[in-house]
């Protein structure tokens, strides 16, 4: 990854993440006694853009937020890492987002909760005002987590293209669902720069195929580069120059899903100084491991220097 500082806008969601950890999941009319408790900001606009910032990057998050304490612990978390938040919109009569999950001690399942509160307020006419369109021009990348609507989506596209910003799309969600809901989408989600997408086979036999050929499909749609993860062996590129794998050592350790978000955010910021994919990937893949090691918060995403020492292990 090169020295320069490239720079990301993030446009995504934000939550405050409350986990209570608990002998049994409560039944209905129940009260249980706790014996843990957390509370952080989360949500991929957070963990994102904090994550493309420890990279190095010069970040700004767009997303939507209520009042009140929760909004300001949002904001305040971001600002701890010198993201930028001027773009993040307040939502009237709107909560922050919220997610509420129950641990059990015994074997660490969970139960969640969900309120996405103001992050339903981000809407498309939000993503094509001047203010974000500014942003879009002054950005590098940008990166789109499948949470904002499709014209949402479509705007932020178009004003990248004009603005030759590259566009980075988080579909969470496996590929062959991406395929299947493409021709129902605005012909901007065959537009984009890079796709992330899950895999829903592992990456070896038939499941290697099959992911080419969809992938292979999306690419003659117009996508220039599509990434698929697996949490077994690693990565798949696909673009006009081929298809290649980037395997992920020390897999087998880790459920490489949980470090989605600093895999996205790895390869916003080696996009950003215009990396080979296979280097990006290769980046991302180690940050995404560090990530999934450790419990998911803020302060346990891996800096840039971890990364760099963990590829030179791989090396």
């Amino acid at each position: 990854m090169a020295n320069r500082k490239p720079k990301v806008l993030v446009i995504g969601d934000c939550y405050i993440d409350m986990s209570l950890q608990c002998e049994h999941f409560p039944a209905p009319g129940e009260v249980v006694k706790g014996s843990g408790f957390s509370y952080v900001p989360m949500g991929s606009a957070v963990m994102q853009s904090i994550q493309a910032a420890l990279c190095g990057c010069e970040v700004s998050a767009v997303a939507s937020i209520g009042q009140g304490q929760c909004a300001r612990f949002v904001t305040e978390t971001l600002k701890n890492y010198y993201v930028n938040t001027e773009l993040i919109f307040t939502a009237q009569a709107k909560s922050t987002g919220i997610s509420i999950t129950f641990i059990k001690n015994s074997d660490g399942a969970a139960s969640t909760c969900i309120i996405d509160g103001a992050n339903s307020c981000l809407t498309a006419e939000h993503l094509s005002c001047a203010t974000i369109e500014q942003a879009i021009s002054d950005s590098n990348c940008v990166i789109i987590n499948s949470n904002s609507s499709d014209e949402a989506i479509a705007a932020v596209v178009s004003s990248a293209q004009i603005h030759r910003t590259a566009t980075i799309f988080n579909f969470k969600n496996s590929l062959s669902s991406f395929v299947k809901e493409i021709d129902s989408k605005p012909i901007q989600f065959q537009q984009l720069d890079i796709l992330i997408a899950e895999a829903s086979a592992e990456i070896s036999g038939e499941g290697i195929h099959e992911m080419k050929l969809t992938a292979t499909e999306l690419i003659g749609r117009g996508i220039k580069n599509v990434i698929v993860r697996t949490d077994k062996k690693g990565s798949l590129i696909v673009n006009k120059d081929g298809t290649s794998i980037i395997e992920t050592p020390d897999s087998e350790a880790a459920q490489l899903s949980n470090g989605t978000d600093s895999f996205v955010a790895a390869i916003a910021a080696c996009c950003g100084v215009r990396d080979t994919m296979d280097s990006a990937v290769k980046f991302a893949s180690a940050a995404a491991l560090l990530s999934s090691q450790k419990s998911i918060t803020p302060e346990n995403l891996p800096r840039k220097t971890e990364i760099i020492e963990l590829l030179q292990q791989w090396d």
